[in-house]
């Protein structure tokens, strides 16, 4: 029986002339991608998120604009896509956004402002803001942490993450829904100075374990919950044993301190992956054992020049390479436990993030 395609969401840096969103087809038995379609009009719509909303499919995105940035909700339709809701404010640097797990908020981080807001999602989609918080402060490395850079926020078990590069730290909040508020749980996690947290994610089942990606050290750290906060349970290293001489070192121009950049679980959380860039320009296999800690795998080219993001579609990742403008993919095999690339590639203008669209 021949696999299902699977359509997919691109953000890049494209310019609002270009398609800077890009809607494409994956076809997982012949491993190729196929460009459908797009939106132009955008200036830097680098992440997004998607939303089944009933027969509708939502996608929530920003772009840069001359007063700072605009969060923006975009119905997708078979004649293309119209413009649900937009809000414009100087405060607004953004960098990710994400639906919560009830599909009734929006999140967005803003890394240039050091910021998250919180959007309500109206009825036919579109967005009202509701909330901000402004963090203050400063990290270890004056040249890059001089400032709050918050680069994540998302939601599990009714709780907002948020990772801010900026201060070594993880925010954790509770979700006032009533009052559209946020309420800070705990102190959060503090990470080893100069490490920079970048993106994280959440494993489930009986007990939740968090990895936390960190874009300066390229590490992932590993925490547990307890009943007193989150326990780190491990910290491996997304690159052991290879040094900065060898094939897959950043060049002496680039700063080594500026590699992680995002991480996935496969679908049945057996396996984690993370996008190393600035020169690696590789993938990053784990296998998650029983008691959640990293054994790691395996380390591989994904065919083009700052991989950003990537999607997990089954055993086939789709990794998008900003600096070569260019989606490749790669291929998982769980028998040998390796990465593979393979022979797929699709042309897009700088092209950050990847996300599946609904049925």
């Amino acid at each position: 029986m021949a696999e299902r395609k699977i359509k997919i969401a691109l953000g890049g840096y494209g310019k609002k002339p270009e398609q800077a969103v890009c809607f494409a087809e994956f076809d997982p038995e012949r491993k190729s991608l196929k460009k459908l379609s797009g939106i132009c009009g955008l200036s830097a719509p680098t992440y997004l998120a998607v939303l089944k909303k009933g027969e509708d499919t939502i996608l929530y995105t920003f772009e840069r604009t001359d007063r700072g940035g605009a969060v923006v909700a975009f119905l997708i339709g078979e004649k293309g896509a119209g413009e649900l809701s937009r809000f414009d404010a100087d405060w607004i640097g953004p960098c990710h956004i994400s639906v919560s797990e009830r599909k009734d908020l929006v999140f967005c981080a803003s890394y240039g402002k050091g910021n998250i807001a919180v959007f309500r999602i109206l009825e036919n989609g579109g967005l009202r803001f509701a909330r901000k918080i402004q963090y203050e402060g400063h990290g270890a490395r004056p040249d890059r942490q001089a400032v709050p850079h918050t680069h994540f926020a998302g939601e599990w078990d009714g709780q907002l993450f948020v990772a801010d590069l900026g201060l070594d730290r993880i925010f954790i909040y509770d979700i006032d829904r009533e009052n559209e508020d946020l309420i800070p749980a705990g102190p959060g996690i503090a990470f080893p100075p100069g490490s920079g947290p970048r993106h994280l994610i959440m494993a489930g089942g009986e007990r939740k374990i968090l990895y936390v990606l960190t874009e300066m050290s390229a590490e992932v750290f590993a925490f547990g919950e307890t009943k007193s906060g989150w326990e780190l349970l491990d910290r491996a290293d997304a690159l052991p044993g290879i040094a900065l001489s060898e094939e897959l070192c950043v060049p002496e121009s680039a700063d080594v301190l500026s590699v992680g950049s995002a991480i996935k679980l496969s679908g049945d959380e057996q396996y984690l992956f993370v996008s190393l860039r600035l020169g690696y320009q590789a993938i990053t296999a784990f296998r998650v054992e029983e008691d959640g800690r990293l054994s790691y795998l395996c380390t591989a080219r994904t065919g083009g020049i700052t991989p950003r993001d990537f999607g997990v579609f089954g055993d086939d990742l789709i990794a998008a390479n900003k600096d070569s403008d260019l989606v490749t993919v790669l291929h998982f095999d769980r028998q040998t436990e390796t990465l593979s690339l393979t022979d797929s590639r699709m042309e897009m203008v700088q092209p950050t993030c990847v996300c599946a669209l609904p049925d």
